[in-house]
Parts: C-alpha cells; sequence; structure tokens
C-alpha cells in the first residue's frame, strides 16, 4: 500500500490497509508478524518522535484496517510522513508516504 492519507483534524478516521509484494500480487502478512505503522511530522524525526503508532499482528491476510481516534487526529493542520516496518524482521514495507491533517470549518459542534 502507497497512498496518500488524509484526514480532518479531530475526527475518528478508519483507513483500509492492503500489502501487495513486489510483482503486485497479495501479500498475505504471516500470523504473529508484527506491521508497524507510524507517523512523524518529517521523515528525518527520531523513533522518539513519533506522533501516531499502531501495531498490526499478522493473521495470513493482505488487508487490515488501522482506526485513528480523534485524539490521534488532533495535531497541527499540515503534512506529515507514515511508513509501515515489519518489525518482526526488522523490514520497511513502505517509503514515506503523505499523512495529511485537514482543517475543518465547525469547530466545536
Amino acid at each position: 500500500m502507497i497512498c496518500k492519507m488524509e484526514v480532518f483534524k479531530n475526527n475518528n478516521k478508519t483507513f483500509l490497509v492492503e500489502f501487495y509484494d513486489a510483482e503486485g500480487e497479495d501479500y498475505d502478512v504471516p500470523s504473529g508478524v508484527e506491521i508497524k505503522f507510524s507517523v512523524k511530522k518529517s521523515v528525518t524525526d527520531s523513533d522518539e518522535d513519533v506522533l501516531i503508532s499502531k501495531t498490526i499482528t499478522g493473521n495470513d491476510e493482505s488487508s487490515y484496517t488501522i482506526a485513528l481516534t480523534e485524539e490521534e487526529t488532533n495535531l497541527p493542520v499540515g503534512v506529515y510522513w507514515y511508513d509501515f516496518k515489519n518489525i518482526t524482521d526488522g523490514v520497511t514495507l513502505t517509503p514515506p508516504t503523505k499523512f495529511i491533517i485537514k482543517e475543518v470549518v465547525l469547530q466545536n459542534e
């Protein structure tokens, strides 16, 4: 999966994540393998500066969901960067890709 993710500030959002191998075929994440989703302000930020972090545990499927809460999306409006890393094997699965927090018109209704 390589695509820009967008979410409105302070909103819940669920993303469908699909993994593919180098040939473009579905990649079934092996059972027990952990994949980490991380969002940072800059690709050069340290791992201590991760703003959003989620872990997916493989179950021999290629599709998963990432559910973000309004607390997690309560970031300043702007462009951030995300990636997915297989933390079981230490392999980065995606290049840094845009994660955008968008402004809303009504703030408290």
